[in-house]
């Protein structure tokens, strides 16, 4: 299960992980993918594409800017770039409007899974792939034991997960980050540097800098999760 003492994520690697995870596609299905333009997503959308490849699925990226950066103009045409050049389909989504000045992230998180989510229903896409990894999983789970969750509560992020008519997956949850940034560069994609991955006013930044400090042994939390 360990997946995190190699470099990157190779095709065939990708495509057993798929395999084992039981995700199966209808023919012709239409696969959307939400990406940010960071690692993560990035090397998700590299190894989906090279998936597809004389399949007859066809994907769709989903780009949902919150209008939180002064950059993220520039990260909306990043991505557009990038499926452009993989001849993907794009469609971007707009948070316009005031912004809550408390639990911003949360609301943004909700609002952007909302607005992707009626977009699918609306176009009969019933498969959608999200980036996160490893270490969004232990992450979540630290969190969560730190606030004294049920088993039940700590089970945290789940691998496939049934919205009414939509089917979300998270291919890459057993994978830790550093192969993910390590993906991008051996296929030699760049990505979009999130400065807010450093605030400290997050709790899961804080979370995150707090668990590299103490070294914390990230085996045994997989095997707690697990």
């Amino acid at each position: 299960m360990n997946k995190s003492l190699r470099g990157h994520i190779t095709n065939s690697e990708f495509s057993k992980s798929l395999r084992d995870d039981s995700i199966i596609f209808e023919n012709k299905a239409k696969i959307g993918i939400c990406v940010s333009g960071g690692a993560d997503s990035m090397a998700l959308t590299i190894l989906m594409n090279n998936w597809v490849k004389n399949k007859s699925y066809s994907l769709v990226i989903f780009y949902f800017n919150h209008k939180l950066r002064k950059d993220s103009d520039k990260e909306v045409k990043f991505v557009q770039k990038l499926a452009k050049n993989l001849c993907i389909k794009f469609k971007f989504f707009t948070w316009s409007g005031d912004k809550p000045r408390t639990a911003i992230m949360k609301t943004a998180r909700e609002i952007r899974y909302q607005t992707i989510f009626q977009y699918c229903k609306k176009n009969n896409i019933i498969h959608l792939m999200t980036a996160h990894h490893l270490d969004d999983l232990i992450e979540t789970y630290y969190m969560r034991l730190q606030r004294k969750f049920s088993t039940i509560g700590l089970s945290s992020i789940p691998k496939k997960f049934n919205n009414k008519n939509l089917v979300i997956y998270r291919p890459l949850l057993w994978f830790k980050k550093k192969r993910l940034i390590s993906t991008c560069e051996y296929f030699n994609f760049d990505w979009v540097r999130d400065k807010s991955n450093e605030d400290t006013r997050f709790e899961r930044v804080r979370v995150r800098n707090y668990l590299k400090k103490k070294n914390m042994d990230s085996k045994r939390l997989e095997e707690d999760i697990k």
